[in-house]
């Protein structure tokens, strides 16, 4: 009769450790999804200010880096090695 008492109040102490550890983690999966759903919409609002920024940008500003191809290079090429 000891014995079936002993298990009965081990396997009840059990169940309210896995209750306890299933709500905390549920807690925290809600946490981290509200979480996430501020992080896309701030995001959101990054990317729609990068747009914005970029259409006012001047086209003029990236003339360099296209006509970096049409410039003669200047750089000299190494001698080859001899043996």
């Amino acid at each position: 009769m000891l014995w079936a008492l002993l298990w009965t109040v081990l396997g009840l102490g059990a169940l309210v450790v896995l209750f306890l550890v299933v709500r905390r983690t549920w807690r925290k999966a809600r946490a981290l999804i509200s979480e996430m759903g501020t992080a896309s919409d701030r995001l959101a609002a990054v990317a729609a200010v990068a747009a914005a920024i970029e259409e006012l940008a001047d086209p003029a500003q990236h003339e360099p880096l296209a006509s970096r191809s049409r410039r003669p290079r200047t750089r000299r090429r190494r001698p080859p090695v001899v043996r």
